[in-house]
């Protein structure tokens, strides 16, 4: 019962034609890649592992996270494009107002540097490169839904009072962030997935919570002809804890980031939504 009050109202801010905006709209239309694949997001799309940072701080160079989803997905593009160039200006510790109006916080080089928000970054380079750009993957809000888990803790009253107005949130935040890029590259392929959860391995109700961020997640995509992969179903309907424990590091090292194969998970997903694969035959 908890748990049903608990979705319940994390999703009660969401309009009924916002939610079913996913499953009335038309497809996407198809997009081949281009000349760039731009990735965009947090340390997801950056490929972190704590690992890694660990063991070189404080040397700590981007060329160390080559195993992520952006580095996997990019290749399984260049063999269908072996001259596409990845550009990667994803930032660890993005959240979706920084992405907006601040700046990267991660105190070590990124992929692709850049100053200003990321969101400038992003329109800036799809403007110089008109119509080279595609695909284009994006992740956001996880970071957002760590600050509420900080304030909340095990308080479920807390979550029924403050995860409506996070999620309303992040909702316009995606939405702002979408239409922006949508607006810049009308006809570029553009990815985002749905996000796994490993604090259900504390308390089983957080899987509510992802699962109403994720309504988030899939109403505003479909708003913007965006497609999206169901990354949460790949890490988290399989048999548990086992799965989780194996696609991500959050049991062997206490790191919910993903594990080299979980990252790789991710980009299977991706490109199986993508599309691409109707262009190897």
């Amino acid at each position: 019962m908890f748990k049903r009050l608990l979705l319940s109202s994390l999703l009660c801010f969401l309009p009924l034609t916002k939610l079913l905006v996913a499953v009335s709209q038309a497809p996407p239309k198809f997009n081949p890649p281009r000349k760039y694949y731009l990735a965009l997001g947090d340390s997801l799309a950056f490929g972190f592992q704590f690992s890694i940072y660990n063991q070189h701080y404080p040397f700590v160079s981007p060329e160390l996270f080559n195993h992520g989803y952006v580095d996997e997905f990019g290749h399984m593009l260049e063999g269908l494009k072996p001259e596409l160039q990845t550009v990667n200006f994803a930032c660890p510790g993005e959240r979706t107002r920084t992405f907006i109006g601040g700046t990267c916080s991660y105190p070590f080089a990124l992929h692709d540097n850049y100053s200003g928000s990321q969101l400038e970054a992003a329109i800036t380079f799809l403007r110089a490169n008109p119509g080279q750009v595609s695909p284009i993957t994006f992740n956001l809000g996880t970071n957002d839904l760590n600050d509420l888990q900080a304030l909340c803790g095990s308080d479920l009253s807390c979550y029924q009072v403050q995860g409506p107005i996070y999620l309303s949130q992040i909702s316009t935040n995606l939405d702002h962030i979408l239409g922006d890029i949508r607006r810049a590259a009308p006809d570029s392929e553009v990815i985002t997935f749905t996000n796994y959860n490993v604090s259900f391995l504390l308390d089983p109700r957080f899987l509510e919570l992802t699962e109403a961020f994720n309504a988030v997640v899939t109403s505003t995509a479909a708003a913007h002809r965006v497609r999206v992969a169901d990354v949460f179903a790949a890490f988290n309907n399989g048999p548990q804890p086992a799965a989780i424990c194996t696609l991500t590091l959050v049991c062997t090292a206490a790191d919910p980031h993903p594990s080299d194969l979980g990252y790789r998970i991710i980009a299977e997903q991706i490109w199986q939504v993508s599309g691409y694969e109707q262009l190897e035959r």
